[in-house]
Parts: structure tokens; C-alpha cells; sequence
């Protein structure tokens, strides 16, 4: 006599489900009989070796995020599920300990519950595994990477003041804006505007869209200042931004060579070329945009001169003005506070200090910050200071304010200095006669040349953003800011120019004896000077006196020995 075993194929069959119904009877009788162990173990040692596990993972998560980095999601899944399963064993611990294992029939007889006992052994095996589980992937996860850094945003970061969309802005961002995402190959764009106007704030907000609506694969920037070219650093700046690794340090060839190849591969790219003062040799740097260049790249200077935009191939610069006076205002009231206006006693005040910052919004911002803390008299004070020409001074104010536009000052020619140092003698908002203070710069033999020299002269300093025009061909003006850093420039030794403005006495300062150049705008009738007073170095006097009606001694002018040149304007001898 056969059993089924004995038959192929059903033996197979009937040998499987036999183990399988040992195992799950086995299986029930330790979750029925066992359960009080497994509960006790999961409680006391599995939970407790999840607990050091996790503690390690959070301290090595704690440091790589302190690193900037970001962990990666199998880590914080992990995380995630040993909180999830410390919460279901606190809650199986609990309902074990409240557990009905027992069941009373009769008040002297007490028969067990099987079925509670076998789940709650049940549920204490599954989770033991799964705390073992957990256990064995965290030893893993302290062994290997478990962060990594983020993407480069490649989108600058604002300095905090938000971009203010003034209609003035907004026709000029227009047309960098159509030029950019026009698809008509390869171009040259370029910014260009005095110190302080706006120049990088606008560049960054068109960075910031172009990232937003994706209009370029990538965005490249290199900042080029006015010292020497340095073709390592840029390429450094601009390897960086494309995810270019150079191999060479500091073969410039080979590293041109390798940013080249990398421009070819990497799509649509946006150069912004950042503070340039001189013409570019891009092709030395690696930039160039020859066949099999992706189409569709651009490049965007930003300068202080016009000229400079010009020689790198831009072909119509965008020029960026000063604010109106509406806009200024605005701004200002926006950085100062509403509250704060309101609350000063001399409403007029809050004007005048805005009206000194020459619709610049990098003064009306700098200015406005360190006002909006002050008091009343502070507010006198800073606007005495700004009156006065020493913005370098005003409390809370960076030196960047003051050196940038030195920063242009230093980059002029020799000829070029005199000339706006002379120009900054003039008063405030003088509309100022370019013929005539050239010839007066030349017959002073502060300047050499011809007299079509000027328009050079005027040329280039309007298109270095340092003079504005006047209200007609003849005429140029300053702008405060540029009229005060230049006055403060024109004060040290080596120009050794004074400007003083003065009622009925010349005031007495150490200082006159050091000038070279001298401009006296003497503003009431027969203005006296001290007895004391020499200047032994002066060779040029210029006076003005807007027609009031002077009696000079001998006596004034013995303080002059060596005065070689005197000018005079609108004066009345008696």
C-alpha cells in the first residue's frame, strides 16, 4: 500500500505544505507560549540598541548639515520609519501590559487566553524583526555617505534692499531683457552707469529671472575690478559656475583650452562680465563662440564707461540714470520709514538728507539706514555733514560709498583728474561753462594741450558716468556725491586744491598754507582776512563774488608771495 507521498509530483507538494504546517505550528506555539520573552526582549534590548543606533545617525546627519549639506532620502526615510516604529512599540508595550490573559469562567478557576497570548506574541515578532532590521541598516548608514551638497543655485544673493521697479529702471531692463532672450545667435550686452546708480542690482535681478524662467542652461559670472587682468582668476570664477573642473592650476593655455570644450557641451550660457574697466581678450580666457558653440549664448558687461562697453563689441549700451526725484524720495521714505519722518519735528529735514544723496540709490540706501536710527539732532548733524562734503564721515556710512567713486577718480588720465577736480571747485549744482574752465585750466598751466582738448576731456569723463550734462552742448554739471569725493580728493597733497566759501571773515585754517590752488566765493561786501594768514605754496587765486562789492588791501593779497595766476568773476572793486 502506497501514501500520497509515494506519488511524483503530489509527494513534492504534500512534503512542502507538511513543513509549511510544522513551521506555522512551531511558529504559534512560541508566540502562544513564548510571547512574555519576545515582549520583554523587544522592550529591554531591541528598542534600547535602536535608540543608540539612531542617536549615532543624527549626530553624523547633525554635522553634515552643519556642512551645508543635505542628506540624502534613504537616510531620512530611516529616520522616519525609527520614529514610526518606536511609536508602535510604545503603543504594543502598553496594550501588554494591559493585556486580559486570562480567562474566568468560574470565580475559583482561571483557564489563559490563547488567542490574546498568540497575537500579541505575533505582533511581538514582526516587530522585533523589523527593529532588528532598522537596526542592521543604521550600522550601515554610520559607515557610508549619508549627505551630500546641494545643487549650486546659481542666482545671486540680494544684499537685503528689495529692487524697487521704477519707471526709470524698467525701460532699461526692458531692452536688456528683449535683447537677451532674443534667439538670434551670439551677442554682446552691456550695462553701464555711474558708481552707486544701480548698475549690479539691476544685473542681479535679470540673473534671477533668467534662473526663474529658465532662458539660459547656465549662468556664468566673473567680477574683473581695475586691477591688473588676472586670466587664472577669472577663469577660476567662471569654472566654477559652469561645474568645470580645470585640471591645470595655472597653465592659462590648457585651462582656456578645457573651459573652451566645456562652453561647448554646456548649452545655452549666459556670461555676465562683471566691473570691467578695459577691453577683454575673452579668447585668452577661454570664451569663445566659434562653430559647434551652442547658439543662443550671450554675454553682459556692466561698467562704469560707456567706452569700455563699446571696445568689448557691445554695440548699444544701456546706459543707467540716476532716479527722479519722485522716485528718490520714494525710496527713501521706503529705507527711513514712514514713522520715522513723521515723528521729526522739522519735517524738511528728511528732504534736504534725501535731496544729498543725488538719487543715487546706493547713497539714498546707505544714507537712509544710518538716518533711521537717529534722533533729531543726529539728523541735523548728518545733513551739516553732507552740507559740508564730508559724506566719508557720516557715522554708519561703509568707505565703499566713498571709495568707488574714487575707484573711477584713480582711473582717469592725469589731464582728466585736473579737470573734475576743477569742476568739483564750482558750487552746488553749478551748471558749469567747459570752454571757459578749460581756458582757465590752461592759462593756469594746470593743463597742456589745445583747446579741442576739452570735448576729449568732457567726453570721456560723461562717459565714465563722472559729469552730467548741462542744460545745453555748452554747459556740464556734477553730481553731488561725485562734487564731494572729488572736493575731498582735491584737498590732499598732491593737488593741494582748497574751496572755501565765506562771509564777512575768511576763516583762519592751518591748511591754507599747504595749497597750491585757492577758490575764495566771497558772498557778502568787503570780506576781511587774517592779518597772519600766508600761503607761501599758492600760485593760483580764484575769486568770486557774485557781484557784491569788495575793497581789497595790500595786506590780502601780501598773503600770497609766490601767486602767479589770479581769476577773477562777477567781482566789484571799490
Amino acid at each position: 500500500m502506497c501514501s500520497l507521498s509515494d506519488i511524483p509530483v503530489v509527494g513534492k507538494a504534500v512534503d512542502k505544505i507538511s513543513v509549511v504546517i510544522v513551521e506555522a505550528g512551531t511558529r504559534g506555539l512560541v508566540h502562544l507560549f513564548c510571547y512574555k520573552g519576545v515582549v520583554k526582549d523587544l522592550k529591554a534590548t531591541k528598542i534600547n540598541e535602536l535608540q543608540i543606533q539612531e542617536e549615532s545617525v543624527a549626530r553624523k546627519a547633525a554635522a553634515a548639515k552643519n556642512n551645508g549639506q543635505i542628506l540624502l532620502k534613504h537616510v531620512v526615510d530611516w529616520q522616519e520609519k525609527v520614529v514610526e516604529i518606536k511609536d508602535q512599540v510604545k503603543v504594543f508595550v502598553e496594550e501588554y501590559e494591559n493585556r486580559p490573559s486570562w480567562l474566568c469562567c468560574f470565580e475559583a478557576l482561571r483557564i489563559p487566553d490563547p488567542v490574546t497570548r498568540f497575537r500579541l506574541g505575533r505582533s511581538g515578532a514582526k516587530m522585533s524583526k523589523r527593529v532588528e532590521e532598522l537596526i542592521e541598516s543604521g550600522k550601515e548608514l554610520v559607515h557610508e555617505d549619508i549627505a551630500q551638497y546641494p545643487p549650486f543655485e546659481n542666482v545671486p544673493i540680494s544684499g537685503g534692499d528689495r529692487y524697487y521697479n521704477f519707471e526709470s529702471r524698467r525701460t532699461a531692463y526692458g531692452k536688456i531683457w528683449e535683447a537677451l532672450v532674443k534667439e538670434d545667435g551670439f551677442s554682446v550686452l552691456g550695462i553701464y552707469g555711474m558708481p552707486g546708480v544701480g548698475k549690479t542690482r539691476m544685473m542681479e535681478q535679470t540673473w534671477k529671472e533668467i534662473k526663474e524662467k529658465g532662458v539660459f542652461d547656465k549662468v556664468a559670472r566673473a567680477n574683473f575690478g581695475n586691477g591688473k587682468l588676472d586670466v587664472i582668476n577669472i577663469q577660476e570664477q567662471l569654472s566654477f559656475h559652469l561645474e568645470c573642473h580645470l585640471e591645470s592650476k595655472d597653465n592659462e593655455e590648457y585651462r582656456a583650452f578645457q573651459l573652451r570644450n566645456s562652453i561647448m557641451n554646456g548649452g545655452k550660457i549666459l556670461f555676465i562680465l562683471d566691473d570691467v574697466w578695459r577691453y577683454i581678450p575673452l579668447n585668452r580666457i577661454g570664451i569663445s563662440f566659434d562653430e559647434g558653440t551652442p547658439g543662443g549664448c550671450k554675454i553682459l558687461f556692466t561698467s562704469r564707461a560707456q567706452d569700455v562697453c563699446l571696445k568689448n563689441n557691445c554695440k548699444d549700451p544701456v546706459r543707467i540714470d540716476t532716479l527722479t526725484a519722485e522716485e528718490a524720495w520714494e525710496m527713501f521714505s521706503n529705507v527711513v520709514g514712514s514713522s520715522k519722518i513723521y515723528s521729526l519735528l522739522d519735517k524738511t529735514l528728511a528732504m534736504r538728507v534725501c535731496n544729498k544723496c543725488a538719487r543715487l540709490p546706493l547713497l539714498i540706501v546707505a544714507v537712509g539706514n544710518s538716518v533711521a536710527i537717529m534722533g533729531e539732532c543726529q539728523w541735523k548733524d548728518a545733513l551739516d555733514l553732507l552740507e559740508n562734503h564730508k559724506i566719508e564721515k557720516i557715522h554708519g556710512i561703509e568707505g565703499d560709498i566713498f571709495a568707488c567713486v574714487e575707484l573711477s577718480f584713480n582711473q582717469l588720465h592725469e589731464d582728466e583728474k585736473i579737470f573734475l577736480l576743477l569742476c568739483s571747485l564750482y558750487r552746488e549744482d553749478a551748471e558749469i561753462d567747459k570752454s571757459l574752465l578749460f581756458k582757465l585750466a590752461t592759462d593756469c598751466e594746470l593743463l597742456e594741450g589745445k583747446r579741442d582738448r576739452v570735448h576729449s576731456i568732457v567726453q570721456n569723463l560723461k562717459s565714465s558716468s563722472l559729469l552730467l550734462p548741462g542744460r545745453n552742448d555748452k554747459y556740464i554739471r556734477l553730481h553731488d556725491i561725485i562734487r564731494d569725493v572729488a572736493r575731498s580728493i582735491a584737498s590732499r597733497q598732491e593737488y593741494a586744491f582748497l574751496s572755501i566759501t565765506c562771509n564777512s571773515w575768511l576763516p583762519n585754517q592751518s591748511a591754507y598754507s599747504t595749497r597750491k590752488v585757492m577758490y575764495l566765493n566771497l558772498e557778502v561786501d568787503n570780506v576781511s582776512s587774517p592779518d597772519d594768514l600766508v600761503c607761501p605754496d599758492l600760485h593760483t587765486l580764484w575769486l568770486q563774488s557774485n557781484f557784491h562789492s569788495q575793497q581789497l588791501s595790500d595786506s590780502f593779497f601780501k598773503m600770497f608771495p609766490n601767486l602767479r595766476f589770479l581769476v577773477i568773476q562777477k567781482c566789484l572793486f571799490q
